[in-house]
């Protein structure tokens, strides 16, 4: 058990200080870092401007722009989808990096389009899709209307059925029996 005399507390806050002076220390260094690597960051980055919008342009125009902010650039054609069925050809229908994200001079961007090809593919498997669901929905009523015809007959069936069993069932029919002349709620007068 350590016992606290004047002397153990002193060398207790002395030895403190030193911690907090060298926290000091190293807090100004890292805090110079920090401050040195956003400044870095800043000079290198003070050129960039925001990406134009570039979606539903003319390439021929996107083209114009691009060069003119000193970009570098790829055109690339879309795969055929359902979602480019109505699209225009030969217009921007997506860039990378997105509309308005931070780009530097000399920077490359890729311009996502759609030929006319493309489009015209897109369109028949719009509409190859339009047919499976039409089929889907024919085969879901044709099925419907089995099951409500087996119903139907069914139904149909129920008074055919209850004539037959009729004569076959045995039916105990319940004869009034007689009051009770001990009883005296019936006994009395009304």
């Amino acid at each position: 058990m350590v016992k606290i005399t004047p002397s153990n507390v002193k060398k207790v806050l002395g030895g403190g200080a030193n911690v907090i002076a060298a926290l000091g220390t190293i807090s100004g260094v890292v805090g110079n870092q920090v401050k040195q690597s956003l400044e870095d960051h800043h000079e290198h980055h003070k050129d960039d401007f925001p990406l134009p919008d570039l979606r539903e342009v003319p390439l021929a125009d996107a083209q114009q722009v691009l060069t003119n902010n000193e970009l570098l650039w790829s055109l690339l054609p879309v795969a055929p989808a359902i979602k480019y069925a109505g699209a225009q050809p030969n217009v921007v229908l997506a860039t990378a990096p997105k509309p308005r994200a931070k780009i530097a001079p000399q920077g490359f961007v890729k311009v996502y389009y759609a030929t006319p090809e493309t489009v015209a593919a897109s369109a028949e498997l719009l509409a190859a899709q339009a047919t499976q669901r039409q089929a889907k929905k024919a085969a879901r009523q044709a099925t419907t209307h089995r099951r409500l015809q087996a119903v139907t007959t069914g139904v149909k069936q129920v008074p055919k059925g209850a004539k037959q069993l009729i004569g076959k069932v045995p039916l105990r029919r319940h004869q009034p029996q007689p009051p009770d002349p001990t009883s005296p709620a019936e006994s009395e007068p009304k």
